[in-house]
């Protein structure tokens, strides 16, 4: 997965809301308090799968947002933060988990925060790996203040961010897999290690083939096949384990694949046609194919290639 990195700074609210807007959420309100100075800065890492966010406000701000597109893990390191969500709330001494589609209204003065930004079916199958469960309640249906852990893994990502081994796939998995299993053993605390299942092999069995087979024409019955799963068998195992379809779960992994190839185009200098990218992982039809990256992403595909 090729990284891309970048940096912006503005004093103009609107700028700040355009750019978060872009990137995180959903019906976004964002507002600074009128006739105090303010001031934004931000650097970001993104590898289309996991976006590491370094933000620094100068001022008073307040925002709220039907839902954020990805799973959020947001800590402050400076600066007062207080957040609401659903009938909860915390502030600048927990770090915030926000599941996808998932309102949240904040209010801060001055912070310094790191957000990842992950997108949801990562992170279900991920959690099931280590939770068990299907997939991962806890994380996926309530915002939930993170443990010491957590905050602690969520900074040691952001440390090793900046530097040169963070360009390592490797390396930014091994951190994910960090983080990952500290949420697990914060959110399901109530469940023992000894009842904590595996997903299943069969299931593992099928993403593997879908995820290999993802530029191909493949069709979910030969995964079912792969899994040595009846197809019912098979849609049954993804909705348990994973909430989704075995044909959604495809679309993601092509998406996710589109998405890789135009942040190495990008990266490159190169400007392929949308279409030809999008043909090339199994969207015949370019704008559907538009419609669902723009849904699963926040923005378009040639708006990912002029990033």
């Amino acid at each position: 997965m090729e990284l891309v990195r970048n940096e912006f700074a503005t004093t103009d609210i609107d700028e700040v809301h355009q750019v978060f807007a872009t990137a995180f959420a959903d019906g976004l309100v964002t507002e600074a308090r009128h006739g105090e100075p303010f001031a934004f800065a931000q650097t970001v890492a993104t590898d289309g799968v996991v976006t590491v966010s370094t933000l620094r406000f100068q001022g008073h701000v307040q925002a709220a947002m039907d839902g954020s597109r990805d799973v959020l893990f947001t800590d402050i390191t400076s600066g007062s933060y207080a957040w609401r969500s659903r009938g909860r709330q915390g502030d600048q001494d927990r770090s915030l988990i926000l599941p996808a589609h998932h309102e949240l209204a904040v209010e801060f003065d001055s912070v310094r925060s790191v957000t990842l930004s992950i997108d949801a079916p990562t992170v279900a199958r991920w959690l099931s790996r280590y939770g068990g469960l299907p997939p991962s309640p806890a994380l996926l249906h309530q915002a939930a203040a993170g443990s010491d852990a957590v905050r602690a893994a969520l900074r040691f990502y952001i440390d090793v961010a900046p530097t040169e081994a963070f360009e390592s796939e490797l390396v930014r998995a091994g951190l994910l897999d960090v983080l990952m299993s500290m949420t697990a053993h914060h959110l399901l605390p109530e469940v023992t290690t000894a009842q904590r299942r595996q997903a299943p092999a069969a299931l593992q069995r099928a993403e593997e083939y879908l995820r290999d087979h993802a530029a191909d024409p493949v069709s979910i019955a030969a995964a079912a096949e792969a899994a040595r799963l009846s197809v019912r068998g098979l849609q049954e195992q993804f909705q348990r384990w994973l909430s989704i379809s075995p044909a959604r779960y495809l679309r993601n992994v092509r998406l996710e694949g589109a998405r890789k190839e135009l942040f190495a185009a990008r990266a490159d200098g190169r400007s392929p046609l949308v279409r030809d990218v999008a043909a090339k992982w199994g969207f015949t039809h370019v704008g559907r194919f538009a419609g669902y990256y723009a849904d699963a992403y926040g923005e378009s595909p040639s708006a990912t290639l002029g990033r």
